[in-house]
């Protein structure tokens, strides 16, 4: 299926001056209409260096490392497409996979599209023991949703932009993956799962993710299974809020479809120099979303959005 409608390509990224500047280069060879957010979630190597003469993208930057789900979080607050996929820096996921989980979003019968390495079959695992455990997180969230997936843990989650602003998501590391799935398919969200490859990378090359974060999904699944209804569930659009705002070339019948289900939350993650802060000294501003969706952002540093949102607030 071909489609003039934007897609919005996170690409979070901490430490991978080895493989950056191909992995963007296979992004950008992608044929699809797309806009490109690279978040260098306080790289301590090289990698600053080379973003820094990029052109034809967005890059943003956290001054130290917060997490994946925080750096995804900053790039929210700029996506224009009418849908986002998380593209990881370190090239475990193929970009020519891509288009696949859009044409099968673009069909206009679910709201998010995860890629299944477990579908394609016959790949080589970074262990078997990481292998199993991520079948295990499959079937709990199977479980506990009702659902029928066979590789929640994926790191190809193509979701709807719009549903994406709407679900409050919190999480500051990789818990971001578990959080999302859970909040998705509580409410009532449908998702879809398509064959991608796989080409695992080891600890000694910059493997991030651990047993842990495993058991850390199994309980962020189940948090999210039994807490106690809020807003973000049952959203209620209000006299005065802005309407989500995709380009006027994405399918009518998803634009439609789009605004009805899930109105749009609009977080802006932000460094706060008041005493309101979180532990880490951060706090989150709520902002309407077409105060958001500027043309030519270009490259920026995230302090620079916190001045704008206090400037908002007052």
């Amino acid at each position: 299926m071909t489609s003039t409608a934007l897609l919005t390509v996170i690409v979070p990224v901490y430490n991978e001056e080895r493989t950056i500047a191909e992995l963007l280069r296979r992004v950008r060879a992608v044929d699809l209409p797309k806009e490109i957010l690279i978040v260098d979630d306080g790289s301590t190597d090289g990698t600053a260096a080379l973003l820094a003469g990029v052109a034809d993208v967005t890059v943003l930057r956290h001054p130290r490392n917060r997490g994946k789900g925080a750096a995804i979080t900053t790039a929210l607050a700029h996506a224009r497409g009418i849908a986002c996929i998380v593209q990881d820096a370190d090239l475990e996921y193929d970009p020519d996979d891509i288009p696949a989980l859009y044409d099968r979003y673009l069909r206009g019968d679910v709201d998010a599209v995860y890629g299944s390495r477990v579908l394609m079959g016959g790949q080589r695992h970074s262990s078997i023991f990481f292998y199993w455990g991520g079948r295990l997180v499959s079937l709990v969230a199977s479980l506990l949703y009702g659902a029928k997936l066979t590789d929640e843990p994926t790191g190809y989650k193509l979701v709807g932009t719009s549903l994406l602003l709407s679900l409050d998501l919190r999480a500051q590391g990789f818990d971001f993956c578990p959080e999302l799935t859970g909040r998705i398919l509580r409410r009532g969200g449908r998702i879809a799962e398509v064959p991608i490859r796989y080409d695992p990378r080891g600890w000694d090359e910059g493997k991030k993710i651990t047993a842990r974060d495993g058991l850390r999904a199994m309980w962020v699944l189940l948090r999210e299974r039994v807490r106690s209804p809020r807003s973000a569930d049952v959203p209620e659009m209000r006299d005065g809020d802005d309407a989500v705002q995709v380009r006027d070339d994405a399918p009518q019948q998803q634009r439609e479809e789009d605004a009805r289900r899930w109105p749009p939350r609009t977080v802006v993650p932000a460094r706060a120099d008041g005493d309101e802060r979180d532990r880490e000294g951060l706090r989150i501003v709520e902002v309407p979303v077409a105060e958001l969706r500027e043309a030519g952002r270009g490259e920026r540093d995230i302090r620079s959005e916190s001045e704008q949102a206090r400037e908002r607030e007052r």
